[in-house]
């Protein structure tokens, strides 16, 4: 009965963080996700989704190096920095930084993507992924806000925000795809980006930010922030080249945006089936973070995480 009481008592401390949140709002993100593909691949022909899976796999290309991975930054020194001031200028500086960053990447993504010579199945890709990397800076801005709230431990409005930016991508992209085929998908999911950020910035910037002191962070602190950035940015972008690079040997390989479009639909399910360890990973992390020099507290979690 005391080992019942103490699950029950551990099940409830979870609830009250966020926890079942985030299991079932990271469940509703991924069947939005799920569901959304299954309406667009209805509404777009298969050559067009052919397409839409070529230029959104080149896109992810670029998506590796995005901000230099500044927005993972402030998953651990928005919490390392205990000054509110500090860690206000700290959110000033990644904004700014990636901001400039990921412009830089839209040009040199767009340079590439006119100099290379797409496939002729593939039709307008070069004018497509150009259109839909203007959406890349605003997500990623969106990303540091939600991350923001992971670091103040706001599991459950981190949630609801992604659960809405979800909904909203997946809504405009099938207003797109019913009214404008694959351009509309793509202008759409565009302006979902744009839409998402500005009313997440928004909250963020009242919630945390306005009226707030700024103390800007050193220089020391900055180059130990890119530092950092980078190298989570090649350790995660490393799984991920491996992937995209897998989807675009295929595309030129099959050559024939059809038989890409049967791929991609087989791909949509097996990829969203990490529910629970995405969602473990999302709320664990920032703990870890605030834990990070007492080993003990650490090795104890860990188990505890593992089992």
């Amino acid at each position: 009965m005391k080992n019942l009481s103490y699950v029950k008592l551990q099940i409830k401390e979870l609830f009250e963080r966020g926890a079942a949140h985030l299991f079932v709002g990271n469940f509703i993100v991924k069947f939005i996700s799920l569901f959304g593909s299954i309406f667009i691949v209805r509404l777009l022909t298969k050559e067009e989704y052919g397409i839409l899976g070529y230029i959104e796999n080149l896109y992810s290309y670029g998506y590796i190096f995005v901000g230099l991975g500044l927005s993972i930054a402030i998953l651990r020194y928005g919490i390392v920095i205990k000054d509110e001031s500090e860690r206000i200028g700290l959110y000033k500086f990644v904004y700014k930084t990636q901001t400039y960053i990921n412009f830089a990447l839209i040009a040199i993504i767009a340079l590439v993507s006119i100099i290379y010579p797409h496939p002729s199945q593939y039709t307008g890709a070069s004018i497509l992924l150009i259109f839909l990397c203007i959406g890349l800076p605003f997500q990623d801005l969106t990303s540091t806000s939600l991350t923001i709230e992971r670091t103040k431990m706001e599991n459950k409005r981190y949630m609801y925000f992604s659960v809405m930016a979800a909904a909203i991508s997946v809504i405009l992209r099938i207003v797109g795809a019913y009214f404008g085929g694959i351009k509309g998908t793509v202008i759409l999911k565009v302006i979902a980006e744009v839409l998402t950020c500005v009313v997440i910035i928004y909250y963020i910037y009242n919630k945390y930010i306005k009226g707030m002191d700024v103390k800007n962070i050193s220089n020391q602190l900055k180059k130990e922030i890119m530092v950092y950035s980078v190298n989570n940015m090649v350790a995660n972008g490393i799984w991920t080249l491996f992937m995209i690079t897998e989807f675009y040997l295929i595309s030129r390989i099959l050559n024939d945006p059809v038989a890409l479009a049967d791929y991609k639909v087989a791909c949509v399910f097996p990829s969203n089936m990490a529910i629970i360890t995405s969602s473990i990973a999302v709320f664990v992390t920032p703990y870890f973070v605030e834990h990070e020099d007492d080993l003990t507290w650490i090795r104890h979690n860990y188990f505890k995480v593992l089992k």
